[in-house]
This record gives structure tokens, sequence and C-alpha cells, in this order.
């Protein structure tokens, strides 16, 4: 009983701040959709920090990122794909978003296929590769930290000396 309290109370409390509870991908790929679902989970957590990461990446404005939470009703995966989707297209945020509208019930698989995006191609390769490092980057999985994965050590270890 108590558990269910708890679960009702975080549904709660996540509805009052007006977040997406029940993202589904539906992109018609199970890895990108398992990708989504967790950059969604991450994002709502620290929606600031995700709308940091987009403002950075696809030079799109606070309004216009508040515009697609708000008034659009995006969950930030949608708004990722979104401006994803408009970047490798060459697409408008506002075109892509109209699109959005009109098959989101359809999912990111038919909405990318309409915006010129086919199942298996480069672009579609480009779309999963692109969502999995924003996710990684999400975790701090990636290499924001500037060592490229060569460690921390600055070469200064004492390492094996010469016999």
């Amino acid at each position: 009983m108590k558990h269910i309290f708890s679960l009702f109370l975080f549904v709660a409390l996540l509805q009052a701040n007006g977040q997406n509870v029940t993202f589904t991908a539906k992109s018609g790929d199970a890895e990108l959709d398992v990708t989504l679902s967790d950059m969604n989970v991450k994002a709502t957590a620290d929606f600031q920090l995700f709308k940091n990461e987009m403002k950075l990446a696809y030079n799109v404005t606070d309004q216009k990122l508040e515009y697609l939470k708000t008034t659009i009703k995006m969950a930030p995966a949608d708004i990722y794909m979104t401006l994803e989707i408009g970047k490798i297209t060459g697409k408008t945020v506002d075109a892509v978003t109209q699109c959005y509208q009109s098959n989101k019930s359809k999912g990111w698989g038919v909405i990318a296929k309409e915006m010129g995006i086919k199942p298996g191609s480069s672009e579609f390769h480009q779309l999963k590769s692109s969502a999995k490092g924003k996710n990684d980057k999400m975790k701090g999985n990636g290499n924001s930290h500037g060592n490229n994965g060569k460690g921390n050590g600055n070469g200064n270890g004492k390492g094996k000396g010469k016999k």
C-alpha cells in the first residue's frame, strides 16, 4: 500500500509540473525507442540541463524550446527529435513541428519518413547515432571532460621503469 501511494504521489507531482508521463517513442526501431525513452526520463528530471544542451547543439532559443514544451506539449525526447530531424533534413523547426502535430499518433518513424528520412538510410542511422550520443552525454558517459578516453593522470604516473 505504501508503494502504491508513493507511485501515485510521484505521478501527481510530475503532472503538476506539466511533465509528460506517458511518452512513447514509436519510431519503428526498438533501439532508438529505448534511447529516446531513456533520454526523456533524464531530460524530464533536469529540463534546464536538457534545454542548455539543445540551445548549444541546435542554436535554438529558450522561447522556442518553451513553446515546444508548453504550447505544443512535446516531451523532451520529442523536442530532441524535432531539432535533430530538422538538422538532418535542412528543414525548419516549424516545418518539423507541423509534421509532428499531424502525425504524432503514428510515431517518429512516420514523421521521419514524411520529412525525407527513409528507414535504414544513412540519414536514419545518423539520427539513431546522434540520439545515442546525446543520451550518453546526458548520462555523463560522453567524453565531455576533454580527456578523449586517455585517462586523467596527465602522464605523470611511475609506470614501468627501464631495467
